[in-house]
């Protein structure tokens, strides 16, 4: 009898242990369905994917967080007129243009990583508005970056975005998450503000430090913490593995977003690499048997490379036969006498060949 009690206690407090760590991934996959929908009177805005946070919206002015180089907006407004439109994290060189509705798009332009345009909506109704660069859907070889881990090092980040900023050709940021040191509103605030000094935007999915802030700050400020685009033929796929695991939601929107079609390639980002490469640090996903399922998932549905962060230095190997990649340089704590510092990777992509091209930009 003491050893049946034993056992249901162990597997009691087992059970309890999951349940930890499924909850508040659950609520954040929940909570990510709400990004890009808000209404106020006369006007409702829905952006599609949730690609974008509503930062500011009047009936007269709509101010976004770009999550993505393409956005698509919705708009039904009960009274015509003009409109401004602001989108910060806009990929440069974007334009605004209404596809369905009655209307046309003023002047304004993107300077920097802020897109300024003023909407001329001239009924009532439903409107299609996308925001995209001209060249996105061209079938040609581009450049991204990857960085992850960046925590306490907020104060020297300059010097990343600095080297970054002197990367030819870098059409944005893919960050692997752990922004931020306890994932506050205002840590987070304040890594976004830095983003002014980066040339290209950053599309993120976040870390296991990001999960000591309030409920639905993350959200707020930075937008879904699980997402897809397209650009150029390869999309792009980020899983909020903050918890050590994905949210059932997370899988659920993983199945379409591996089966869709139209792309040549399929890259994958998690904060949390599925299996740690080295083995001693508990620097993986809480489940084996999660792991495995999901590393098998991944190469059955066509995903060329897999892009991870948590574990403070650079590997490549390979997971289920997919390269993987883990860069933590962003700043954080490094591991030591591995002679890696802060760096980032820098991803050449052809969209029609197999395989890509990785290097590593070092800051020190």
């Amino acid at each position: 009898m003491k050893i049946t009690t034993r056992r249901a206690t162990a597997w009691l407090w087992l059970a309890l242990w999951a349940w930890a760590c499924d909850a508040p991934s659950a609520a954040r996959a929940a909570r990510d369905e709400a990004v890009g929908h808000a209404e106020v009177e006369g006007l409702k805005l829905d952006v599609a994917g949730g690609l974008a946070v509503i930062q500011a919206l009047t009936p007269e002015a709509i101010t976004l967080w770009a999550g993505a180089p393409r956005l698509t907006l919705t708009l039904t407004i009960n009274t015509p007129g003009p409109l401004e439109l602001t989108v910060r994290n806009c990929a440069p060189l974007s334009w605004a243009r209404i596809e369905a509705g009655w209307g046309w798009v003023e002047g304004g332009g993107v300077e920097g990583t802020q897109g300024d345009w003023l909407l001329w909506l001239e009924e009532a109704g439903v409107y299609t508005i996308q925001i995209a660069p001209p060249d996105i859907d061209e079938d040609r070889a581009f450049r991204f970056a990857v960085l992850g881990d960046i925590q306490e090092a907020i104060d020297d980040i300059q010097d990343v975005w600095a080297a970054l900023n002197g990367v030819e050709g870098l059409r944005f940021v893919a960050s692997t998450g752990d922004l931020t040191q306890r994932g506050s509103r205002a840590q987070l605030q304040a890594i976004q503000a830095t983003l002014s000094g980066l040339r290209v935007p950053l599309y993120t999915t976040l870390g296991n430090h990001e999960l000591g802030g309030a409920l639905g700050d993350w959200q707020a400020i930075f937008g879904r913490g699980s997402f897809a685009f397209d650009l150029r033929q390869t999309r792009f796929i980020f899983l909020d593995s903050g918890s050590a695991t994905l949210a059932p939601k997370v899988y659920e929107a993983l199945e379409g977003w591996l089966s869709a079609e139209g792309v040549s390639q399929r890259l994958a980002f998690t904060h949390i690499p599925l299996f740690d490469p080295v083995g001693v640090r508990s620097g993986a996903f809480r489940s084996r048997r999660e792991a495995q399922r999901l590393a098998a998932r991944l190469a059955r549905g066509g995903v060329n490379a897999l892009f991870h962060g948590h574990i403070h230095s650079y590997y490549a190997y390979e997971t289920a036969g997919i390269p993987t990649y883990i860069s933590g340089g962003g700043g954080a704590i490094p591991e030591r006498m591995d002679g890696i510092g802060r760096h980032a990777l820098i991803v050449d992509v052809a969209p029609s060949a197999p395989t890509l091209k990785v290097s590593i930009l070092r800051v020190d």
